[in-house]
């Protein structure tokens, strides 16, 4: 919001701001965080390209 109370359609600021309990460097920290998540897209690529969301996900006997 400007300060004749518009709204700006672009704001002037941005922030990206994480929360964890990892120690250490925090740019390796969000390299983990973003490797993780690369990770997980491939699993929801792979499991919508191989149909498998209509598996039963019960337990099966054996």
């Amino acid at each position: 919001m400007d300060r004749h109370g518009q709204i700006l359609l672009v704001p002037d600021i941005e922030v990206n701001a994480y929360w964890t309990s990892l120690e250490g460097d925090p740019w390796r920290v969000v390299e983990l965080y973003r490797g993780h998540a690369t990770s997980e897209q491939f699993h929801s690529e792979i499991k919508t390209d191989l149909d498998l969301e209509r598996l039963p996900s019960g337990k099966f006997q054996t």
